[in-house]
């Protein structure tokens, strides 16, 4: 409370004559801007003034200014801003000088929200599904929420106390534990479902139901998760549509469908492909009329086992369609199949242009991560031709944008010229720039614009733009941890010793503290004076004086003392207390790998290695190396080889139905002990069981006896074979 913070605006010319009017920032309790000039009794709350310099017609300013409230105050407000309130410029239209923005919370409370909420796709009636809940405190003191967690049969989540006629089903509560400003906690449980009517629920939660937490604002305590259907049967869903990006006019188009069932039961449906005008599919159901959409074709998954998904490839004509279309797939057309959830059964692909014509895109912006003022730096833009026709010469032009949406309004960096693109063409282009004076110190996106004046007719007009780097511009340090490096295990009370690596990516030259800790998970937080540590504190150490664009490997050592055996992410913080002003603050955490803690054995597939093609039908030779990396004797094991179509080595069996193709089974006859490793070789593999490429691969202890520091590391693709 008291402290400052920056206020982002922006304020554009869209008259016919240049100006220089004052800007004014507030804060309001509502969304209705009112000046504090004259004092009426609805004014609000004056925070400060900005320049905005002089505007040409379509020019636009971006300005940051730090501000700070009154102490006195509490509570929710928005962040408004208002342009030349007592009237002393002209301005052909004055309804449009003031704009409401953030709501945020001001004052010493805490501000609990519910960041996610997940759950399955289906559930059976009765029976327990998990589910997990991410609850954060963005305000500025901690706070113990409780959560409950509900389904709704709508996107409102409505409490049970006092129980009303429109009160959600309740399903389970919890403590999520003290949480510090910026912190979350993620919470997974197994949740119990009553008896309720089958069909779409949504899984919803609600932090501090009963109100009992002073908070800074109170209306977004609630968040619901994607629908999913409960109940005994199938559940059809399209999870993509992919196709070309452009076609001429009459030429047979090919794409790819793929239908998944996330019921509670098999099935199979039939599964219709559209081109569409619009994002509403509309399907040709008799005797209904025909529809504008343009049907390419039908086709049958067959049955679909629980969890299956199944790609489809169609190919149709468009017939005399040209312009913009998406591509539109629809499973159970007729809605004759009885699913759990029928309000998931279509999906669209991106746009794309029927004709003869070019359709430019930016495919890709980048630059530095920061920028001095007053110096020049180098972005590069690759502008593609995604049509089916030749382009033309054609300009990109750079901008600096507050905001991911790049548009002409933002700050131009100068254009540069692209020579003609064949279709499918790509250039590279190099541009060498300065920011202009309209840009403040602080966070930018740097984005490009191709053919802003709409020179080159185009199959699509609407996709020439793209946001790339968010970059820092001004003089500030900007640290990120780069990697974090340490032992694979160790026993406990030994001191841990790890390399962090610091980097300095913005523009000047800073010192930062360094800290080691472990976690349980891979989101490290820092401690926190006077409250409950979340992570396990290692030790600390800090980087010596680090120029802009420098990188030092600092050594941190400690005992963590309080760590329990298993397995933790090893991570480290730079900057920890956020005493350094820097670009970007979000970037100073990393987690590194996971180090076994205590004393337990840990097996890893180090390789696993075969030859590159084989004739089908014909044996051959594998070799895999299997090492203990924990800290104490492992007993012999097994080690069963497999091949796969994927680089995912599995004994279950895959969303698609088909499993990979288990080899042989080696038994390790001899203890490994801690560091030591053993390689065998196997003769006389059997070949796959059809032409193609497939990978060799390895996992060690498959049926998971021995207790080991980690038990996801026991996988390896190794070669892959092709066999012909």
């Amino acid at each position: 409370m008291g402290e400052p913070f920056d206020v982002t605006v922006t304020v554009c010319n869209q008259g016919t004559e240049s100006n220089t009017p004052r800007g004014y920032l507030y804060l309001s309790p509502d969304t209705v801007i009112s000046p504090d000039e004259p004092r009426t009794p609805g004014s609000d709350i004056l925070l400060g003034s900005f320049p905005t310099n002089q505007l040409s017609p379509g020019q636009c300013l971006t300005h940051t200014e730090r501000v700070q409230a009154n102490p006195g105050i509490q509570g929710a407000y928005y962040l408004g801003a208002l342009l030349d309130p007592l009237n002393r410029t002209p301005d052909v239209d004055r309804s449009n000088n003031a704009r409401a923005g953030t709501r945020i919370g001001i004052g010493s409370r805490p501000d609990f929200v519910v960041s996610a909420v997940t759950g399955p796709t289906s559930a059976v009636p009765s029976t327990p599904f998990p589910a997990s809940v991410t609850v954060c405190n963005q305000g500025t003191e901690p706070g113990t929420p409780f959560v409950e967690l509900y389904l709704s049969a709508d996107r409102f989540v409505i409490p049970d106390v006092p129980l009303t006629p429109a009160s959600d089903v309740p399903l389970s509560d919890l403590s999520m534990g003290v949480l510090v400003p910026g912190q979350c906690r993620t919470e997974t449980l197994n949740l119990q479902p009553p008896h309720v009517i089958d069909g779409p629920w949504y899984l919803g939660a609600i932090v501090d139901p009963a109100n009992t937490v002073f908070e800074l604002i109170d209306d977004n305590n609630t968040k619901v998760s994607t629908r999913f259907g409960v109940g005994l049967g199938p559940d059809f869903v399209v999870t993509a549509v992919t196709g070309p990006t452009s076609s001429t006019p009459g030429a047979s188009l090919t794409a790819q469908v793929q239908v998944c069932n996330q019921g509670t039961h098999p099935g199979g449906t039939p599964v219709e492909l559209y081109l569409t005008p619009d994002d509403i599919l509309s399907p040709h159901v008799p005797p209904l009329p025909p529809s504008t959409d343009v049907r390419l074709g039908m086709q049958d998954t067959g049955l679909l086992e629980i969890g299956a998904c199944k790609t489809l490839t169609f190919t149709g004509s468009p017939g005399g369609a040209t312009g913009a279309y998406y591509l539109g797939a629809i499973v159970d057309p007729a809605g004759f199949i009885l699913e759990i959830n029928k309000e998931n059964n279509t999906r669209l692909s991106s746009r794309l242009g029927i004709g003869n014509g070019p359709d430019l895109v930016v495919a890709s912006v980048s630059g530095p991560p920061s920028v001095e003022r007053n110096l020049l730096f180098e972005a590069t833009i690759q502008v593609c031709n995604q049509g089916t026709a030749p382009s033309g010469s054609a300009t990109a032009e750079l901008f600096l944008s507050a905001d991911a949406t790049i548009t002409p309004q933002d700050a131009p960096q100068g254009p540069v010229s692209i020579s003609p693109l064949a279709p499918g063409g790509c250039q590279t282009l190099t541009v060498s720039t300065a920011y202009p004076p309209t840009v403040w110190e602080g966070n930018w996106y740097l984005g490009a614009i191709v053919d802003r004046q709409a020179v080159v007719p185009e199959l699509l007009e609407e996709n020439n733009a793209r946001a790339g780097t968010l970059m820092g511009v001004g003089l500030r340090p900007d640290f990120v941890v780069a990697s974090v490096t340490g032992p694979t295990s160790l026993p406990h009370g030994q001191p841990l010793s790890a390399t962090v690596r610091v980097c300095n990516q913005g523009t000047q030259a800073a010192v930062t503290p360094v800290e080691l800790y472990l976690s349980a998970d891979p989101v490290i937080t820092p401690r926190v004076p006077n409250l409950p540590p979340v992570d396990v504190f290692v030790g600390g150490s800090q980087t010596g004086l680090l120029a802009a664009g420098a990188c030092e490997n600092v050594t941190v050592e400690g005992i963590p003392l309080s760590a329990s055996t298993g397995a933790w992410y090893l991570g480290a913080v730079a900057d920890p207390s956020n005493a350094v002003v820097e670009f970007f603050e979000n970037n100073n955490v990393k987690a590194g790998s996971r180090v076994g803690l205590g004393n337990r054995p840990d097996f890893v597939v180090t390789s696993v290695v075969g030859p590159s093609s084989v004739r089908l039908g014909q044996p051959y030779e594998g070799r895999f190396t299997v090492c203990n990396q924990g800290t104490t004797e492992a007993p012999p094991t097994e080690v069963e080889l497999f091949l796969s179509r994927d680089t995912v080595i599995s004994r279950d069996r895959q969303p698609d139905g088909t499993r990979d193709t288990p080899l042989v089974i080696i038994f390790l006859d001899d203890p490994l002990i801690p560091g030591q490793c053993q390689t065998k070789t196997v003769p006389n593999l059997r070949g796959a069981d059809d032409l193609g490429d497939w990978y060799l691969g390895a996992i060690v202890d498959p049926p998971n006896v021995v207790m080991e520091f980690i038990e996801d590391n026991n996988v390896r693709a190794g070669t892959r074979i092709t066999f012909n």
